[in-house]
């Protein structure tokens, strides 16, 4: 998806910010859950990572 919506040109800069995302979303979010278990259970953890994966 990301090769066919942007130029040759600008590919590799295209595939470096979703690479700095990913990696970005990787440490954060394990933070973040961290962070929500001191205010609610897993089971509301594991509810509320749904919503993402629906939408």
């Amino acid at each position: 998806m990301i090769a066919d919506s942007v130029s040759e040109s600008t590919a590799g800069k295209a595939f470096g910010i979703h690479r700095t995302l990913d990696q970005i979303g990787a440490i954060v979010e394990p933070i973040a859950a961290f962070a929500l278990l001191q205010i609610i259970d897993i089971r509301g953890i594991f509810l509320i990572s749904l919503i993402p994966g629906a939408i």
